[in-house]
C-alpha cells in the first residue's frame, strides 16, 4: 500500500494498513488532520472508532464500521494529505565519508581515452 499498487477497495484487511501508517506516519500531524487528541491515537481500534464516529461512517443499526473508517484513512494517505518520508542516511558531511557509503571513489581526473582500434589486439580480423 505505502507504494500506491494495490486498489483500496479491495482490500481484505484495511485495518492492518492503517495501523502501518499510524506506526510511521507523524502523530502530530495526523492529529491535526482528523482534529483528534492523544487518547484517540492510543491504538489502531480506538482512532478508527473515533474516526468512524466523527465522519458518521455507520453500518446497518448504527454499528461503527471501522473498514469504512480505514478506507477513509487509506484514500487520504494515497492523495498525500497524509504525508509519509524517510529521512536520509546521517554522514558526517566529508566527502570521504559519503563516497564509502555508496562503495564509490572519488578520483582526481579522468582515465585514459577509449580507442576501439587500440584495444582489438585480442580480436581477430578475417
Amino acid at each position: 500500500l505505502i507504494r500506491n499498487c494495490v486498489d483500496i477497495h479491495s482490500m481484505n484487511d484495511p485495518i492492518s494498513a492503517v495501523q502501518t501508517i499510524l506506526e510511521k506516519c507523524n502523530k502530530d500531524e495526523i492529529k491535526k488532520i482528523y482534529f483528534m487528541d492523544d487518547g484517540d491515537l492510543k491504538d489502531t481500534t480506538t482512532f478508527l472508532s473515533t474516526l468512524a464516529g466523527k465522519y458518521k461512517k455507520f453500518k446497518k443499526g448504527g454499528c461503527i464500521d471501522q473498514d469504512a473508517a480505514a478506507r477513509l484513512v487509506l484514500q487520504n494517505f494515497k492523495s498525500g494529505k497524509i504525508t509519509y518520508y524517510t529521512m536520509p542516511p546521517v554522514t558526517l558531511g566529508s566527502r570521504a565519508t559519503i563516497s564509502k557509503i555508496g562503495g564509490t571513489k572519488l578520483v582526481p581526473s579522468f582515465g585514459p581515452e577509449f580507442n576501439p582500434l587500440k584495444s582489438s589486439t585480442n580480436c581477430k580480423q578475417k
